[in-house]
């Protein structure tokens, strides 16, 4: 009968109700801004509209007019840095490009 009991003691130990399964927390947030081209809405953009150029001060991304397409970068081409920058309008756009 001692058999039968130990027996039956194992084989009903897989049985017992653990509880809800645990679940593992979220990760933490990441801090800091975006890489360059990853978005950024909304964004408060500087716009300098002598060379038509956005920049977005978080990210430190420039966009800028270049052989007539937009284009996106951390510095401006030589030949809008040559020839400055000049006033800006700052602009709050809820878009990750302007």
């Amino acid at each position: 009968m001692r058999k039968v009991s130990l027996s039956l003691l194992v084989l009903l130990s897989g049985c017992v109700d653990a509880g809800p399964p645990v679940v593992a927390p979220p990760p933490p947030p990441v801090y800091g801004p975006p890489a360059i081209g990853q978005p950024c809405a909304p964004c408060t953009y500087y716009y300098y509209p002598g060379p038509q150029v956005y920049f977005c001060p978080p990210t430190g991304v420039h966009f800028f007019l270049e052989g007539g397409h937009w284009r996106l970068g951390a510095s401006l081409p030589a030949v809008i840095q040559a020839t400055g920058l000049g006033g800006y309008v700052a602009l709050s756009l809820n878009t990750d490009r302007p």
